[in-house]
This record gives structure tokens, sequence and C-alpha cells, in this order.
């Protein structure tokens, strides 16, 4: 049979939540412009689109696949979507995919209009599903598929999951031509942080110690303690790997680093369609090139080998002689690195290519043992903090992660925290990122409730701690004179920090439009932003995918 030619849209619905991207407006992931490059590299058509845009301007009634790409507390904008899609074009496919895939079953009961989810990586189940699969697919004869890994669909009553699919190569995985496009699919681009993965999977291999209400009681065989990294792929007690409340290692596996051409690329097209910020994304950073340093085994030590610097180095540099990044056009950023990564080495690469740029570790907790042993997660505090006064040395600015009603938590671990944010902060932290426990599907604590109890009162002080520390911090701003990327919507001015750091709320938006670069003072500091008065407008340009700035 004769399929016609399809069109494909993906929508971007992450940090979406029940219909605003409330956490973090300014953050385009790298995901849906992955899903993207793999269905166009088939030949069909394909348009990416935000969820805004795709709820303002999208013609659901040209599409023959309705893709979206969400997280799991998307699942209200996705409900959102899906309806509006199946209202217009109830003929169209509807997929599903991103990190709220792993909750499949939920997804193909709560969803009536959902088709079919693609768990866990995309990149060969879609090469599959859109090639040898496609006859079956557009017909919805989905039980064709059942030898196709990582999709679930509807069989009368029940869900059908056909195994997650193995992790997507090296090979592919630098094959895969993003979809650089973004100024057709998000509007405003020169507020985004753009993020380019350059690396997929987590190294850390370590579990927790624990048995949480399960047959997966920890044998202390300390196998993922080791050395070995083989050795550390073991495990007799079936535990997942990687820390408790978090699916990174499930999902995607050990490290695999992109290809420094690969990477380049993505970014200059990125400029050449409007980025004006692009975050170099990994679980971490600093994992980029050590895989290569261990082939052909897996990378599955977190701390061992060190950093491959003269990887690091070459990518850095090359992205740095960029002339639109040489000139201060573009600023490029990374996100997240392990403590026990950096040393005096490290710090002064970062800071000489990334001078400015805020990057996070995660701590969790103060405790090292609760860490290691409860979280699976072998950083420890004097890491951490020798960490960031590196960094702080060299000019980056430090963020730490801390979370709270994490399981087995007790009141000793949060005193202990709570007494030493003051060292966080005096070693240089420049802000102290606090979150609640959410457990996820694919995690060792999926099954745990958040452990509240007899410490809410001390999570409340933890709270009280964090934010007074923040603003201590934050009002460093105070006076100073910062660029930003102006936003107006509404009669209302927004300024995306160039360097990044807080939204400023500009008080005088009659002065000003939309995608300009602008000074302005800060006045004020608030909570969650910071207020400023506009000091003057260096440039606005003609479009958002133009780098030519209006006379």
């Amino acid at each position: 049979m004769l399929v016609k030619a399809l069109k494909a849209i993906v929508i971007d619905l992450l940090a979406r939540a029940s219909g605003g991207k409330y956490t973090s407006f300014d953050v385009v992931g790298a995901g849906p412009r992955v899903v993207a490059g793999v269905v166009e590299s088939l030949g069909i058509e394909v348009d990416l689109a935000s969820y805004e845009k795709a709820l303002k301007s999208v013609d659901f009634t040209e599409y023959d696949l309705v893709m979206a790409s969400a997280m799991s507390s998307d699942l209200g904008s996705l409900r959102r979507i899906l309806r509006r899609a199946f209202i217009r074009n109830r003929d169209a496919i509807r997929l599903v995919g991103g990190p709220i895939s792993a909750e499949f079953y939920e997804l193909m009961l709560k969803l009536p209009e959902l088709d079919l989810v693609v768990v866990g990586e995309a990149e060969e189940t879609l090469s599959t599903l859109l090639t040898k699969g496609l006859s079956s697919l557009i017909q919805r004869e989905f039980n064709e598929l059942s030898n196709t890994d990582g999709i679930a669909y509807r069989a009368g009553s029940g869900v059908v999951f056909t195994g997650f699919p193995k992790y997507t190569s090296e090979e592919v995985l630098n094959s895969v031509k993003p979809f650089t496009r973004v100024s057709e699919a998000y509007d405003n681009t020169w507020i985004y942080r753009f993020y380019v993965e350059v690396v997929r999977g987590c190294s850390n291999f370590s579990r927790p110690m624990v048995s949480p209400g399960s047959n997966r009681a920890c044998l202390r065989c300390y196998n993922c303690r080791s050395d070995d990294l083989l050795k550390r792929l073991e495990c007799p007690a079936k535990i997942m790997p990687g820390c408790g409340f978090c699916s990174v290692v499930a999902v995607h596996g050990p490290p695999r680093s992109r290809v420094q051409d690969s990477i380049v690329s993505e970014v200059r097209e990125l400029i050449r369609h409007g980025a004006r910020r692009i975050v170099l994304s990994a679980p971490d950073f600093l994992d980029y090139g050590r895989n290569w340093l261990v082939k052909p085994r897996p990378l599955t030590h977190p701390c061992m080998p060190k950093a491959n610097l003269e990887a690091l180095e070459r990518l850095l540099e090359e992205i740095s002689n960029i002339s639109e990044v040489s000139s201060g056009e573009v600023r490029i950023f990374v996100e997240n690195v392990k403590a026990c990564l950096i040393d005096g080495e490290t710090a002064e690469l970062l800071g000489t290519y990334l001078k400015g740029t805020p990057v996070n570790i995660g701590l969790e907790t103060c405790v090292d043992r609760f860490n290691d042993e409860v979280l699976g997660k072998p950083i420890t505090l004097r890491e951490v903090i020798r960490g960031v006064k590196l960094l702080r040395k060299y000019g980056v600015r430090p963020y730490v992660y801390l979370m709270y009603y994490l399981p087995y938590i007790d009141r000793e671990i949060y005193l202990k925290t709570i007494s030493t944010i003051p060292k966080l902060f005096k070693a240089g932290v420049e802000k102290v990122t606090l979150y609640k426990f959410t457990p996820l599907p694919l995690t060792l604590f999926e099954l745990l409730k958040p452990s509240i109890g007899e410490c809410s009162e001390l999570v409340e002080e933890l709270k009280a701690f964090v934010k007074r520390f923040n603003a201590l911090a934050k009002k460093t701003y105070l006076g100073k004179f910062i660029e930003v990327f102006t936003l107006v919507i509404e009669g209302r001015a927004y300024g995306y920090p160039v360097d990044h750091g807080p939204v400023v709320f500009i008080n005088d938006s009659s002065k000003l439009r939309s995608g300009c670069v602008a000074t302005v003072r800060i006045t004020d500091v608030r909570s969650r932003h910071v207020v400023g008065e506009l000091i003057n407008v260096k440039k606005c340009y003609e479009r958002s995918d133009s780098l030519n700035p209006l006379p």
C-alpha cells in the first residue's frame, strides 16, 4: 500500500505545567529539537512549535502526525493540547514522548486522545516506526508494531508495552541533525536559552544502599563502589544505578559524548536562526569526552578518570571562535557539573571560556553518609566547598542544589544542612536552589512518598534560611548596571540578563520594544526577580532570526 507524503508537528510542552511555563520561561530543552531532527532525516516534512504557539496559531488539520514532548509535571498542558489536536483533526496520529513517557501506563488510561507513547530514547524507535512500521502506524494497526521496542499502546482494555529500547549508540547520536530553525518554532527567540546536548547519559552507577519496601534489598557487595568500571554494572539485588531520586541512568545509560563538529555545527545553525543564549547541556558537562578515555568500557564511575581537559578545551575554544560568540552577540553557558571533577585545571578552563557563567552543583543534603548510602550520590560536602571556591576563584558563578522531603531523611540531616548553609555562601555560592523531592518512574524511590512527618517545621526553617541567604546574595545586584534582552508583553517590560541571572522587571516599558539589548540599573530585589530602571537601548533586532541590528 502506498502511503501519501506525510507532515508532522513536534510540540514542545516541557515545563509548561498546566498551561504556563512557570518554572523557567526562558529555557528550551534539546529533546523536542532532536525528535524533529529525526523525523526530518526520514524525509517527512516537520514543523516544531512551542506550546504557546501551538495553541495560538497551529492548524492541526495540516498534520498527519502530532507529536508532543513533555515532563511528568506537564500533564495538564499535554491533556489540553491532545484534546485540541483531536477536536481539530481526528485522523492524525497522536504520539507522546519525553520524560513523561516513563508513565506510559497512566498516560494511556488518562488520555483517551493519545494513540501511542514513545518510551525512553526516541532515535531508533522513531526511525523504525516511521519507516518499517509507517503503514501500520498510520492505519492504527498498533498490534503490528509489537516487535518495535520502546512503544506503548492500547489493546482492548489493556496497555501493551513492548519493552525499553536499547540506548542510542554514539554513532546514531552523532548522525542526527537536531532541528535548528528555532525562529519558526518560538516567538522572541532572543530571550531563550537554547539547550544543545553535548553528553547523553550519566556516569554515576553507584546505587542507594537501602531497601525501599521491595524485593530489591541491597546485599552490601559494593560492586557499585568498585573502581572496576564493568563491575559497577553488576548488582545482584537488581537495584537500578544512579541517585535514588533520578531516572537519567535508567533511561539514558552511561555517558556518550557527541563529536565536536556535530555540536559546533548545531550551535552555528541556532545562531543563524536567532539564538542569542546557548547552553551546552549534559547531566554533567565535565563528563564530556571522559567516555573516550575509557573505551571500550562504559563510563560508570562519576569521578574517575578525571575530566578530559583536552576534549573540553577543543570544544570550548572552537565555539568561542564563532564570530558572534567572540564578539559578545551570543553568550554560551553550561549547566551542571559534579563537584568531584572540579579541580584547579577544570575550574581555570571554565573560567577562561565561560567567565560569569552560573554552574550548578548537586549536593542535595550536607550529610555525606546520607548522600552516599541513602541517595546513592557519592559526592562529599568537602568536594562541593572546594569546587565552589575554585569556580569562584576563576570567575565562574557557583549555584548549589539542595532537596527536602527526601525518603529516609530525619531531623539530624535537616539540622546539619541548615547549619552548613552559611559555610556554602562563605565559600562563594551565589545561589542555593531548593527543591522538593518528587517520586519519578524508573527510579528506586518511585513508590516512596515525600517524607514530611515530624520534620515539617524544619523544612519551613530550611526554606526560610535559604530564602534569606539567597536574598542577601541577590542584593549584590543593587545598583549594578547589566545588559538584558527585552520582551514587552501586554504593556509589561521584562529583561533577560545577557549573562544569565534573575529576570528583571523593567519599570518604564513605554521606551522599549521586544528584541532589543538594553542596559538597566537594578533598583530593587524581590524573592523571584529583580526590578530595574532603563538606562539606554544599545540596539534592536529587525527580526528574531537576524543578527543584523537596526541602525
